[in-house]
């Protein structure tokens, strides 16, 4: 079972934490631990994503772009 907080999943779908919390609100499946403590289940709330925007998690693309044109190899990190 592979479980991760707020932070964690955003980095995951490249979101803020912020928007997480917005998920949150509308029903990402998610475990309150105490006052202010959030886990989230990756394996249900990827499964939730694809329900209802119809998307699943991809790795990140190997190469980004950047501004002058040239490329970085980033698969690796």
């Amino acid at each position: 079972m592979n479980i991760t907080d707020k932070r964690g999943y955003a980095q995951r779908w490249l979101f803020s934490p912020r928007h997480v919390d917005n998920l949150i609100a509308r029903g990402l499946p998610h475990l309150k631990i105490g006052k202010r403590r959030v886990r989230i289940l990756i394996d249900e709330a990827d499964s939730w994503m694809r329900e209802t925007y119809g998307t699943q998690y991809r790795k990140l693309c190997a190469r980004v772009w950047h501004t002058a044109g040239t490329t970085e190899d980033i698969s690796s990190r």
